[in-house]
């Protein structure tokens, strides 16, 4: 059984996969894998990218090329869309978040179209990661933030007044076991509110295998990935602010 919330505080979920292809990158990629995906994601979007025309008697002029390989595919409510570049698959799920098996279930089929039209090897890396934002009232108390969330920076209790307002910080978590690496972000950035700020909490987490992994790891990879990240989400916020987000049990 599923557990949703009626008031997350999600931004955004997403999950890559960086392959190991089977031969040089195909242009003829997007158009193959957008006849198999456009009746749920019809709008498409070049992503030009930007290189640097370098030379040593001049400054770099930067030139935008819109062949790359790159491009955008939207559902029409632009509640997801998936993005692809060379050797790189993403699969973004925005607001409104559905449950985690309808996440999958999306990841996976978007998977199983890119490997039928561009045929890669193997997977080189994997991340999931799920990215948070909670308004709250300003403070310029850090201890106050401890109230709504634990992923808050160590700082001596003399030293707390007027930090809330500015602070980031990134841990790393090494887990050998998953064959990966936690990455916890957290940090507060302004509102469009009047009296209040946003606290993120952005975590992530990124497989760090030793060699390529078969294509057929990914189904268990990502559910474990989506386990250690649904456990640090639950760890990081208090339980009267998850209590807050409204949780509501599906079958």
């Amino acid at each position: 059984m599923s557990v949703v919330y009626a008031n997350p505080p999600l931004v955004e979920a997403l999950c890559q996969f960086q392959f190991e292809p089977s031969k040089p990158w195909d242009f003829t990629v997007p158009g193959l894998l957008y006849a198999r995906v456009g009746d749920e994601f019809p709008d498409t979007q070049d992503q030009p990218s930007l290189q640097f025309d370098l030379q040593f008697d001049q400054p770099a002029i930067p030139q935008v090329s819109a062949n790359t390989g790159a491009m955008q595919f939207f559902r029409r409510d632009r509640t997801a869309l998936l993005q692809l570049r060379p050797d790189v698959l993403i699969i973004n799920q925005l607001p409104k978040y559905p449950r985690w098996e309808m996440f999958r279930d999306l990841i996976l089929r978007s998977l199983d179209h890119y490997q039928m039209v561009a045929k890669p090897v193997a997977i080189l890396q994997m991340q999931m990661r799920y990215i948070n934002r909670l308004d709250i009232p300003a403070s310029h108390d850090l201890n106050e933030l401890t109230r709504y969330c634990t992923a808050i920076p160590g700082v001596p209790a003399s030293l707390t007044q007027g930090v809330a307002s500015r602070f980031s910080q990134r841990v790393e978590i090494i887990m050998p076991e998953a064959y990966g690496v936690l990455v916890l972000q957290s940090g507060v950035v302004p509102s469009e509110t009047s009296g209040k700020f946003g606290l993120l909490l952005d975590l992530e987490f990124a497989s760090a295998f030793a060699k390529p992994v078969a294509l057929d790891t990914a189904a268990e990879w990502i559910g474990r990935a989506h386990d250690d990240v649904k456990r640090a989400f639950q760890a990081c916020y208090t339980s009267s602010t998850i209590e807050s987000f409204g949780e509501v049990q599906c079958e």
